[in-house]
């Protein structure tokens, strides 16, 4: 078929494997399962895979399926973070093939980009049709996702609630994502700062009621530190 394809992983799978005991270990992945299967309920998304740590699902190639799976996406995001299931995933458009095997040239784009993401988030091919209809601060907004390599390229992005920083660091410490007593490393702590930071960027977007539509600067840095001093130069005029 032709169509969207998503594509994404729970970060920290295995840590929740080998962190957790048999008796937890079955009611996370209950709650993992149950997880998918609510939001794609709430969604209206049919064709939806879980295999392991990683789903799959897709909708044909039109723009009522493509908002479907766009709220699906992020509400995936929102929901699975509340239950210390963060997500890292990619949508791309094309040719696939969905049945017991999902393939295509579609499918392997789409892990190409989730694979090459540093964050908790998920972001969209370039050039996906039907786009125009969705740019918003509750869908999609145009961003430069944090990559673990290669150049700076800004894509549009599910645009999700981040929870704030204590907040964020409490739903990854749970669950089996770390041990009691862990040290945390820096690996970890990338993906929390890149994920704060977006949250911050969705927030500075919100208040100056701009839709997302355009990327503002280079590095999402550039516009927080510039607001930041502008909100400073006002407070001690």
């Amino acid at each position: 078929m032709e169509g969207y394809i998503l594509v994404a992983d729970l970060l920290g799978f295995s840590n929740i494997i080998e962190n957790s005991s048999d008796e937890k270990l079955l009611l996370r992945i209950s709650d993992w399962v149950q997880l998918i299967n609510d939001v794609a309920a709430k969604s209206e998304i049919t064709k939806h895979q879980l295999i392991s740590d990683t789903v799959f699902a897709a909708v044909e190639s039109n723009p009522e399926s493509f908002g479907a799976l766009v709220n699906f996406a992020r509400q995936l995001l929102q929901e699975g973070i509340k239950r210390s299931f963060p997500i890292r995933g990619a949508i791309s458009h094309g040719l696939f093939e969905w049945g017991k095997l999902i393939y295509g040239k579609a499918v392997i784009k789409a892990h190409k980009l989730e694979m090459s993401q540093n964050w908790i988030g998920i972001t969209c091919d370039h050039q996906l049709p039907h786009l125009d209809g969705l740019w918003g601060i509750n869908s999609v907004i145009c961003y430069p996702p944090p990559m673990k390599s290669g150049l700076i390229s800004v894509h549009p992005v599910i645009s999700w609630d981040v929870p704030e920083f204590t907040s964020l660091v409490r739903y990854l410490t749970k669950g089996g994502l770390i041990k009691d007593g862990e040290l945390i490393g820096w690996e970890w702590a990338e993906k929390v700062n890149n994920t704060v930071q977006f949250g911050m960027y969705r927030c500075f977007l919100q208040r100056q009621g701009i839709s997302g539509h355009h990327f503002h600067g280079i590095l999402p840095i550039q516009v927080l530190s510039q607001e930041g001093l502008t909100r400073e130069s006002s407070e001690d005029a």
